[in-house]
């Protein structure tokens, strides 16, 4: 098996990488806006978002949205949650491109009250959620409805609509619709949510949604690994080392960016298979300190094999503790083998 080291003093060549798109910052996301920031509807935006990113074939790391020139608070609330969950964004002028991103707030007058429908839609996908705005927040009066996506284990992140006076109870859940509106799956529930941090206010709030984006990229590493297909008898064929040139677990860095495309171009059959490890029993956690460390340098490498277009079942990221014949890795680094299926005599 050729094994190849990569540590960041190392020179390589350049390569352009076809087809992948790098994501803006978001001050270059929010460039060309000049509406009015709204941290209540920023919690809606992330609401939506989240479950977006979860739904098969929407995640963030392999997929550019076309965002058209934003006019409202809500729109501009909408484009930052896609950048911070990590989708590419790309400025239209119109309703163009395939993943264009089409947002509605409709106010709906029934005997209970007032409320208003925000919506995301994206190629056939509709998310929608009804808010009641009381006490200067915007608080979910209906579960989640998705339409037009076969139901999907989604995590829905209540703790966002919590109150910093009292508990608050509301129906949440996610109810699946066929594209034309039919009932298909309904996981409704209603929810009491205390709010259990000490920290109140706005500062507060942007901290909870940048956790609930954060978790709903963990649920679909989830859902990755239960669709992993391992079965048959497999060969190592090359292995790479990645060595990460900081402490930072999300910055991967230029040389190990093109060392794992050098892997991917070693890939020659649709059965190959990708195992990443960021650690190996307590070897590396003394080195690290903790396994959730090692364990988000895994998840970056993850995100890159998929950036690069890897599919999802054909990766598989090892555990800290699970057995195998590694006794060791560098210090911050992450192992990735690429593995191919011996056919049968």
């Amino acid at each position: 098996m050729r094994r190849i080291c990569v540590y960041s003093g190392v020179l390589f060549l350049s390569i352009v990488l076809m087809g992948c798109t790098s994501l803006p910052t978001k001050s270059e996301a929010s460039s060309n806006v000049n509406v009015k920031d709204d941290a209540s509807l920023r919690l809606v935006a992330v609401d939506l978002v989240s479950v977006l990113g979860q739904l098969p074939g929407f995640d963030p790391w392999t997929m550019t949205v076309q965002i058209s020139p934003i006019r409202t608070s809500y729109g501009k609330a909408i484009a930052d949650a896609l950048t911070d969950a990590g989708y590419g964004i790309q400025r239209v002028s119109a309703d163009q491109g395939l993943n264009h991103v089409e947002h509605s707030e409709t106010t709906i007058i029934e005997s209970t009250g007032k409320s208003n429908a925000f919506e995301i839609k994206v190629r056939g996908i509709r998310i929608s959620r009804n808010y009641k705005h009381e006490n200067h927040r915007w608080g979910p009066s209906s579960p989640l409805l998705v339409y037009g996506a076969e139901p999907t284990p989604v995590k829905v992140f209540d703790g966002l609509h919590s109150d910093d006076r009292e508990p608050t109870r509301f129906s949440s859940g996610v109810i699946f619709h066929s594209a034309d509106g039919e009932v298909i799956e309904s996981r409704e529930v209603m929810v009491d949510v205390v709010n259990d941090d000490n920290e109140k206010g706005q500062a507060a709030k942007a901290k909870l949604a940048k956790r609930a984006l954060s978790l709903s990229q963990a649920a679909t590493f989830t859902r990755q690994r239960a669709s992993f297909n391992g079965e048959g008898n497999y060969k190592n064929i090359a292995e790479v080392i990645l060595s990460f040139p900081s402490s930072d677990p999300g910055q991967l860095g230029q040389n190990n960016k093109q060392a794992i495309a050098e892997l991917i171009a070693s890939s020659n059959s649709d059965t190959d298979r990708y195992i990443i490890q960021g650690c190996v029993k307590n070897k590396t956690l003394f080195w690290d300190g903790t396994e959730s460390i090692s364990l988000e340098r895994q998840q970056r490498v993850n995100k890159e094999l998929l950036i690069s277009g890897v599919k999802a079942e054909s990766i598989k990221e090892l555990g800290c503790f699970e057995d195998n014949t590694r006794t060791g890795l560098p210090q911050q680094s992450v192992s990735v083998v690429l593995k191919r299926l011996v056919a049968p005599l």
